[in-house]
């Protein structure tokens, strides 16, 4: 990648890690993040993290990563390199809406309103299981009264 710009005259800088703070401070001062991965599989992360600093971006059409960028709206996702340019260049001219996009779209991932969406799913599956093993609850209890729960003196409990 260093290769590719080292003579086009861009302002590019390849930080390599950097802590915490430094990466809070670099996308809050970055006018778009860009994602390369083409392997994805769950890396929405960071572009969370992007999008809490008012940062959008151009990520390829990968699953996982088609969960947190809305194409157009806090980003764009591309399905090949020759797209990100346009993209790019599109954010730039609209930096402002994307910007704002892209924190309200972050603030859905709060704490609390993770933790709601946490308790309504599983809130949700219990009643779910309660639906499915619920008939096979009353069955099995329905089998252990006829077939031995009995008392001594003969007569049905």
């Amino acid at each position: 990648m260093r290769e590719m710009v080292r003579d086009k005259g861009y302002n590019i800088v390849f930080t390599g890690r950097v802590s915490d703070q430094e990466l809070a401070r670099l996308l809050r001062e970055s006018w778009v993040n860009l994602h390369f991965s083409v392997t994805e599989g769950w890396g929405g992360y960071s572009v969370i993290e992007a999008c809490a600093s008012g940062t959008p971006t151009v990520a390829f059409r990968v699953p996982g990563l088609v969960d947190v960028i809305q194409d157009g709206y806090n980003g764009y996702l591309v399905n090949n390199i020759s797209e990100f340019p346009d993209r790019i260049l599109d954010i730039i001219g609209n930096l402002d809406r994307f910007s704002r996009a892209s924190r309200e779209f972050a603030e859905r991932f709060t704490l609390d309103e993770t933790a709601r969406k946490w308790s309504q799913m599983l809130r949700g599956g219990m009643e779910c299981l309660n639906d499915i093993y619920r008939p096979h609850m009353q069955c099995h209890i329905k089998i252990k009264y006829v077939t031995g729960l009995s008392r001594r003196d003969g007569e049905d409990p």
